[in-house]
């Protein structure tokens, strides 16, 4: 069965898209296998899908909403504002001048 094999290759909580026999794809976290479905936590809300549309799927490292990608536009415009540049991630983290 088709949602055992995702249930065993997909850990509850991991950001996957899932490409459905109709051609649409749905993008989000995994909520939910059952029986003979998916549900898939969205930008939209909660969608479930049926297990018999599910032509492939493929885990994501990383879903970003739209308020991630508006975070980060913030970040740049500020950045570009004030002269400083974030060095978020690199060792010591925080701003430095330009």
């Amino acid at each position: 069965m088709l949602t055992r094999l995702i249930q065993q290759k997909i850990p509850l909580g991991s950001p996957v898209r899932f490409l459905l026999k109709t051609g649409q794809e749905i993008s989000g976290i995994l909520e939910e296998i059952g029986r003979d479905h998916v549900t898939v936590k969205t930008e939209n809300g909660l969608t479930t899908i049926l297990a018999e549309v599910i032509g492939l799927w493929e885990i994501l490292e990383e879903v970003k909403t739209s308020e991630q990608e508006n975070i980060e536009t913030k970040l740049v415009e500020k950045e570009e504002d004030t002269g400083y540049q974030s060095t978020e991630g690199q060792k010591g983290g925080g701003f430095s001048l330009n």
